[in-house]
């Protein structure tokens, strides 16, 4: 109903197209936006989507009129400042979801799919790359809010960098794809998963372990059991696992020897600091939370024989 008294009031329409002064352009426009944020968080609540469309008004994001009086003025922060940014946030919530809507009816190109791959390629790694030299640290217990978002965006990282390759629609620029791939990430996220087995990630980071390190798994045997058990993943993925880590040290050995590389003559004692503790947490401080709950799923490795999981 506010929807609708608004059109109704032509806010879905910029006011600068009906020749309202500087502060009622304002004011409409805040209206307008105040509204499309109320329709984005019903949304959310009773879904399935937004009853406003982005190409259902032309209304433009509110300006502080100060500010646009006096376009050569450092700006000052203010209360509308606040509301601006979140009215940017939600109009970018809107445009992923008429992505979302396009992919669905198959109207998007290959390149903007690309595009869209390479760009949340990029923004997960944002995460990763300033986290990763803390996640294994001998000092400081990373937090675990701050690992989960190591974990969660370092996976999405591989599997986009993962569809870039191998996506039929996307092969004529396969020449391209094996810039993509993240191979630190990918170690560092093997050494979570080899050492906390339970995650919730493993087996889509499997899936992608599976298809960064093939040629180098090519030797190793599948399980051959027809229905393996939790137990029976775990402990394959355990032997891929230690497998993988002693090439890797192995081929770093031999590049140290090339290089002429000695190490420290000394290695210093450090003592682990534990991260503080919520009031009442009863949960061992030396293990990281987010484990996955039920069985894993079996990655490719995990195929018998014939084929089948």
């Amino acid at each position: 109903m506010a929807i609708r008294i608004a059109e109704c009031m032509g806010l879905h329409r910029d006011p600068t197209e009906h020749g309202f002064s500087s502060a009622e352009c304002y004011a409409r426009r805040l209206v307008w936006y105040q509204i499309c944020y109320l329709d984005l968080k019903t949304s959310e609540v009773q879904g399935p989507r937004p009853y406003i469309s982005s190409d259902g008004y032309t209304t433009q994001l509110p300006i502080d009129v100060s500010l646009a009086q006096s376009p050569n003025s450092s700006p000052v922060w203010n209360d509308e400042i606040f509301s601006s940014i979140r009215f940017e946030c939600q109009e970018m919530q809107r445009e992923c979801l008429d992505l979302c809507n396009r992919v669905d009816r198959k109207r998007i190109s290959s390149m903007q799919r690309m595009a869209y791959l390479v760009m949340q390629r990029f923004i997960s790694l944002l995460y990763v790359k300033m986290l990763h030299r803390y996640i294994n640290s001998v000092t400081y217990r990373i937090p675990d809010r701050l690992r989960q978002i190591v974990l969660t965006k370092g996976t999405e990282a591989l599997e986009a960098a993962e569809e870039l390759e191998s996506a039929e629609d996307l092969r004529q620029w396969a020449w391209y794809s094996g810039a993509y791939h993240q191979y630190h990430t990918a170690f560092l996220l093997l050494v979570e998963v080899f050492t906390y087995p339970m995650r919730r990630e493993a087996s889509r980071l499997w899936r992608c372990f599976d298809f960064i390190f093939a040629e180098s798994l090519s030797n190793v045997p599948p399980l051959q059991k027809n229905h393996p058990t939790l137990q029976d993943i775990i402990a394959h993925r355990d032997i891929i696992s230690r497998y993988l880590l002693t090439m890797v040290c192995e081929r770093m050995q031999e590049y140290r020897k090339a290089k002429g590389l000695k190490d420290p003559v000394q290695f210093k004692d450090s003592m682990i600091v534990l991260t503080p503790q919520k009031e009442g947490d009863s949960s061992d401080p030396w293990m990281p939370l987010n484990f996955a709950h039920g069985e894993l799923e079996p990655a490719s490795h995990t195929k018998n024989p014939t084929g089948q999981d």
